[in-house]
């Protein structure tokens, strides 16, 4: 029902170099933004292709806490005019981290994303600073429940229990759940169970 567009950098000496590596050295040299730029106009023309074969769903896009300065929208309002790309052909993921910040301007620019036509994910949720507070005050589309409660989930019950109350408090919400991590057949059993909407991961 969708795919998530990763960033991979395959270098000729040092091989693959994660993007927990990369990325912030991209935040820290002010290159994220171009970098963004790039897999957002890749994406949006992936998305046409993939339209004209009958594909309907949504590709999905991280992005940084660093882009929130006040013009992500004007960037990602930039990609899709330059690509053509319809606007509900694109998920973009943010981290709790990113509304950890101005909370007032951050709302303002997830407003102004989702009055463009996107969708918006709330990644990872469930550890770090999660707070239910944040499903009441920021307009999201979905939440995407972490893979450090799914890692589990086909053997504990306490993993079950949490993603089971947090996809029924989604749902009470108004939002899409999706598991992330789904690596087995039994966890894509047992989030089935949990009550997600969608299963992300590579279990076949």
């Amino acid at each position: 029902v969708g795919f998530e567009a990763l960033a991979r950098w395959h270098d000729p000496d040092l091989g693959v170099i994660p993007p927990t590596e990369f990325i912030p050295l991209a935040e820290n040299a002010d290159l994220i933004r171009p970098l963004t730029r790039r897999i957002l106009i890749d994406t949006c023309e992936t998305a046409i292709e993939w339209r004209a074969l009958g594909f309907r769903h949504r590709i999905a896009v991280n992005l940084s806490p660093k882009l929130f300065d006040g013009v992500v929208c004007s960037l990602v309002e930039e990609c899709l005019r330059l690509t053509g790309c319809p606007a509900e052909l694109i998920e973009l993921e943010i981290t709790e981290s990113v509304l950890l910040s101005n909370s007032s301007a951050v709302k303002k620019e997830i407003d102004g994303l989702r009055s463009i036509g996107l969708n918006i994910a709330l990644d990872d949720f469930g550890t770090g600073y999660s707070s239910l507070d944040y499903l009441r005050r920021f307009p999201v589309d979905k939440i995407k429940i972490d893979r450090a409660f799914v890692h589990q989930i086909a053997h504990s019950e306490q993993s079950r229990a949490i993603v089971t109350a947090i996809s029924q408090l989604g749902h009470s919400l108004g939002m899409k759940v999706t598991g992330e991590g789904a690596e087995t057949q039994e966890d894509r059993i047992a989030l089935k169970g949990c009550g997600v909407d969608v299963i992300q991961g590579f279990v076949d």
